[in-house]
């Protein structure tokens, strides 16, 4: 058709100012060219929305465009999209990603995001870097690869105070290499063992709620003498 540049060739439509108008279903055996199209006038369109398709993206890759708005991209790796995507009774699959580039991630933040080490495993990385992980177990690992309680700790934590809502023992490991520092008053509810000496006294100390030993004084029942074992007391007379 060689006038069709110029002219308007109609199939099964009305004229139209359109270069080839289609009212039904067509085939095409090759290749079909339009124009590039740009995020306001797409070259594949609806004929009741005519701002409404698909075009040529700079990135490259095809663009998406809504009432004249391009709402994503196609590109020759990835798909992005500027608003929000929602799935209905659906999923969206990704790939598992690395610490250094992980799966989901942000457009401007290429290494920090979420991804997968293993089954049933999610991580968290900034920086390029994983900082947390659940395991399969549910366990929880800041600064750890292989978090082996509800939440592993590898570093300093700080807090404004623990509770503990069971009466399950509390362990501190290493107490016994390291010193545990007590800034209050220190309660006891059962034995207290001690391989040196109770030194520098600022407060009191209570077993199940009975001061037994003060900066200057010992509680009822306790003699100067059952404690000189476990180190030297002074002024506690």
């Amino acid at each position: 058709f060689p006038y069709a540049s110029t002219t308007a060739i109609t199939v099964s439509g009305t004229a139209s100012t359109s270069a080839l108008v289609i009212s039904n279903s067509a085939s095409v055996g090759g290749s079909l060219t339009v124009k590039d199209g740009s995020e306001t006038s797409p070259s594949l369109v609806f004929s009741g929305a005519p701002t409404t398709g698909l075009f040529l993206n700079a990135t490259p890759g095809i663009g998406f465009s809504v009432s004249g708005t391009q709402v994503g991209y196609w590109g020759p790796n990835f798909l992005t999209m500027n608003k929000d995507l929602e799935m209905n009774s659906n999923e969206i699959y990704a790939s598992a990603g690395l610490e250094a580039t992980p799966a989901i991630l942000f457009n401007a933040d290429t290494n920090s995001g979420f991804w997968s080490s293993a089954a049933d495993t999610l991580n968290f990385s900034t920086n390029g870097s994983e900082r947390v992980r659940i395991d399969s177990s549910g366990n929880v690992g800041i600064g750890t690869t292989t978090p082996y309680a509800k939440l592993s700790v590898v570093g300093q934590a700080v807090a404004a105070y623990f509770t503990a809502t069971t009466t399950t023992a509390s362990t501190f490991p290493y107490a016994y290499s390291t010193a545990l520092t007590i800034s209050g008053t220190l309660y006891v509810g059962g034995n207290a063992t001690t391989t040196g000496g109770i030194e520098n006294v600022q407060t009191k100390y209570q077993i199940a709620g009975t001061d037994v030993l003060t900066s200057t004084t010992l509680g009822s029942g306790i003699t100067a003498s059952s404690l000189t074992t476990l180190g030297t007391l002074t002024s506690l007379t």
